[in-house]
């Protein structure tokens, strides 16, 4: 059929040169999507006896902007989501994507979730921003005069959850000797598992009790110094005699990941609820490093120097941790006095 509905919004079907057109039309309005269809076939039609050029799609702005960006280093997480939008309106022209079809997109993705996908309002600004991205680039290109308002939806803002000093102590005891110490230096530096495990001698100078990661390994593309603590060091300690990596596996090879059996058995073990497998991971141990060093006094400045952060956003999640400098006047409502 040229035209069809899906999920109350109609699309067009058509077959041009060999080649299969589909795209949204992003409207209910059955009328309208055949006048949207009728156009579509009018420009396929000039541009196949007039040679007239089409403007570009938006799956043609998205393979240009991959090319462009293969180097990025969260280029597969781009990608998932690229896929996901190029489904949709991959062979739209740029100049069609409107508010409507943006509102469309929106629909699509929230209606995924009470299909039991779990998609939260956080995951549709991720595609959103995704396509923003895309757009903003034809932009540049000269492909697109402008880009269309893209809202975003309310996102939940979670508490950080972190582990407590008697939790800490009782999941060391509990995991495997490599685990331990893995989380014991992520608690100590306040480092992602990648950098940790990813973490070689050359880079570590104990003289100076500090150690490196370059930034192409870095989150935020910088290159990040770490302070070494005592608890760091003893860790460090203990890992002497592997002449590349700090942290190996058996038989020397390297440790792509934390092994989650280890991790949630050891967590039963200790008696630390952990409410399934995606509420408490090895990443609550960067979590609960910054969570005691807020509660412990540290400065703001000096958590984001320390953390590798660049811009205060995330540091601000830990704020109502710290000691509140009108603690001390608590006592002034103390009528019995």
């Amino acid at each position: 059929m040229p035209i069809y509905p899906r999920a109350g919004i109609y699309w067009i079907d058509i077959r041009h040169q060999g080649r299969r057109v589909r795209q949204t039309t992003g409207t209910s309005d059955k009328a309208a999507a055949q006048r949207l269809h009728d156009e579509l076939k009018a420009s396929l039609w000039k541009q196949e006896h007039m040679g007239e050029a089409l403007p570009h799609s938006f799956s043609e702005a998205v393979d240009k902007w991959l090319n462009e960006h293969a180097e990025k280093r969260s280029l597969e997480t781009d990608t998932f989501r690229l896929l996901w939008l190029n489904e949709r309106i991959g062979s739209l022209p740029l100049t069609r994507i409107d508010e409507r079809v943006i509102e469309t997109l929106i629909g699509e993705k929230k209606k995924e979730r009470r299909q039991g996908r779990g998609t939260s309002n956080a995951t549709v600004n991720r595609h959103l921003s995704a396509l923003s991205v895309i757009l903003k680039a034809a932009v540049s290109w000269k492909w697109l005069d402008r880009v269309p308002a893209i809202r975003r939806l309310e996102e939940a803002k979670p508490t950080p959850r972190f582990f407590s000093r008697d939790q800490v102590v009782r999941l060391v005891a509990e995991l495997p000797m490599l685990h331990a110490c893995i989380f014991s230096f992520a608690l100590a530096t306040g480092q992602r598992a990648a950098n940790v495990l990813s973490l070689r001698w050359e880079q570590v100078d104990l003289d100076q009790c500090c150690f490196w990661i370059h930034g192409e390994e870095f989150k935020n593309g910088s290159a990040h110094n770490v302070p070494l603590n005592a608890e760091a060091l003893a860790v460090l300690k203990l890992c002497e005699g592997h002449e590349d990596l700090v942290f190996v596996g058996r038989g020397g090879k390297p440790l792509k990941r934390i092994s989650g059996e280890a991790w949630y058995s050891a967590m039963d073990r200790a008696g630390i609820p952990h409410g399934g497998r995606k509420n408490f991971t090895f990443h609550h141990a960067r979590h609960t490093w910054a969570s005691h060093h807020t509660m412990n006094g540290t400065p703001k400045a000096a958590l984001l120097a320390l953390g590798g952060w660049k811009t205060s956003n995330m540091v601000e999640r830990y704020a109502h941790l710290a000691p509140g400098f009108a603690a001390e006047y608590a006592g002034n409502s103390n009528i019995n006095r």
